[in-house]
């Protein structure tokens, strides 16, 4: 439990003190070729295996769809504004099991770990709602993959 503490303490502390100093599209785009296109793809779907992807750079963000060695699709708009990627819009996907669920359980899970260490986890739990405007438990896997690609983005 304490991990996933510090874990949200240097999510929120990151957040809040994350500045870059150069382009935000060129280092979007690095962060994209570096690696960045493939956590996409396995934030999408876990259990597929990457094969290539494409990108658009678009005024605050990009566009990459992500193509798997079992031929399935994924597109994903990513939104990025001051050096933090803040949103995921799926744009589409040809697998039958829809993209980020992996993610939600993976929420549901920590969000359960929470509710049973919660008076320890009860201040970090309540900064980060406060701060993100929504209950943890509301999260869907979508938004929580955000937050994975967020933390990726700014640790690249």
């Amino acid at each position: 439990m304490k991990n996933l503490q510090s874990i949200l303490i240097a999510f929120i502390l990151i957040i809040a003190t994350s500045i870059s100093c150069f382009s935000q599209s060129a280092r979007l785009e690095k962060y994209i070729n570096n690696g960045g296109a493939k956590a996409i793809g396995l934030l999408a779907h876990p259990t597929s295996t990457y094969q290539s992807a494409t990108y658009n750079m678009k005024s605050n963000g990009a566009i990459v769809t992500v193509k798997y060695t079992d031929g399935v699709k994924t597109s994903t708009r990513i939104y990025e504004d001051s050096g933090i990627i803040y949103d995921i819009d799926l744009l589409f996907d040809t697998d039958w099991w829809p993209p980020y669920e992996a993610m939600a359980f993976l929420k549901e899970v920590i969000s359960e770990m929470i509710q049973e260490d919660f008076r320890t986890s009860e201040k970090v739990i309540t900064d980060f709602e406060k701060y993100l405007g929504k209950s943890f438990q509301s999260f869907t896997g979508q938004e929580f993959s955000t937050i994975f690609l967020a933390i990726d983005f700014i640790s690249s």
